[in-house]
């Protein structure tokens, strides 16, 4: 799915989402058509305006399936989705609350989860007016409109449910990039954030992704660009994972073309040294991609994955290598150890 390509669908009650990604494991219909959209809802309905959540999203063209062709319906299956705009009532959200509230709500949750994220000085103000609404909430805001005022309050629950749970995660890379200096204060001091949201001190506090970085230029770029399939370029450098939980070491390591059937550039990332009381470690982490010239970087998240000493590798195809036009790339990674089994102890007679 093409990443200025919007679908929208028509659901016949004002849902509140606990995420504006959303994965559809069931099948989904949808269409091109915001006015077919309408009439799948009614005056209790909205229509949710989607896009693709990642280069993975993959739909289905059923329209010439269709006693209907002008529904030009697309089924969507296995594969996630952005929602990027919400009409209540027929009109756009983004028209009665601000043309960034949705971008807002992307902060947040990336902001909440450790991802990274964008430079957009009109969504971290509206965030900040959000999160300021919700902690003495005011008759203006919710004039505008109740319903959205509502979502955002679903939002901000997911995330105490998060921090409940011990799966907060934050990173002090991300949040010292934020241009709005109330929003960037909020986030800097964990301890009035949990008081300001009256969530309870828990004993997993809020956890903290490690963020790595290799540089590709010169001679190493040239190699890199001109290498056959498969075959696999090794950062020098020896990273380090030192948290709470565990401590592991690794090493990336990239190709151009992952085959000769593929030409998608695939980086992976190699476990070297894990303690020997610690079995595998449960790890996801995020990939940012600089330096693709006149394409924007490359962002994708990779699902959490079951590390231990028999697989030590994971990764995945990435873009095009058409895409690499330019005399260097950086591979930006944010990870999580998100998990631990440890080896059992021997007990003695």
């Amino acid at each position: 799915m093409k990443p200025k390509m919007t679908l929208y669908t028509g659901l016949d009650s004002k849902l509140l989402f606990s995420s504006m990604k959303q994965n559809f494991e069931c099948p989904i219909s949808t269409t091109l058509s915001w006015q077919k959209a309408l009439s799948f809802c009614d005056d209790n309905g909205i229509i949710l305006k989607l896009k693709a959540a990642n280069c993975r999203t993959r739909y289905f063209d059923v329209s010439w399936l269709s006693g209907h062709k002008d529904e030009e319906e697309r089924l969507i299956m296995g594969s996630s989705l952005e929602i990027c705009d919400i009409y209540v009532n027929g009109q756009s959200v983004k028209n009665v609350f601000g043309k960034h509230v949705f971008s807002a709500f992307s902060l947040f949750e990336r902001l909440t989860s450790g991802q990274f994220i964008k430079n957009d000085l009109d969504a971290e103000r509206t965030l900040f007016a959000l999160l300021t609404n919700t902690m003495a909430p005011t008759d203006a805001m919710l004039s505008r409109s109740q319903y959205i005022t509502d979502l955002f309050a679903n939002l901000v629950k997911e995330m105490q449910r998060r921090y409940k749970m011990g799966k907060l995660w934050w990173s002090r890379q991300e949040i010292l990039k934020l241009q709005h200096e109330p929003l960037r204060e909020l986030f800097n001091d964990p301890q009035q954030y949990v008081s300001q949201f009256q969530m309870s001190p828990t004993d997993t506090p809020i956890r903290w992704v490690k963020q790595y970085e290799w540089r590709i230029d010169g001679l190493d770029y040239e190699r890199f660009n001109k290498s056959q399939p498969r075959q696999y370029l090794i950062s020098d450098q020896e990273y380090r994972y030192n948290g709470p939980m565990a401590m592991i070491s690794f090493k990336l390591e990239c190709c151009a073309k992952y085959s000769e059937e593929s030409d998608k550039t695939a980086l992976f990332l190699h476990i070297t040294q894990m303690q020997p009381h610690v079995r595998s470690v449960l790890i996801g982490y995020d990939i940012l991609c600089d330096g693709l010239g006149k394409h924007k970087n490359y962002e994708h998240s990779i699902m959490p994955q079951w590390m231990q000493k028999n697989k030590l590798h994971c990764g995945l195809q990435l873009f095009s290598s058409k895409r690499l036009t330019e005399t260097s790339i950086t591979w930006k990674i944010a990870l999580r150890i998100i998990d631990v089994k440890y080896e059992k102890q021997k007990s003695f007679p």
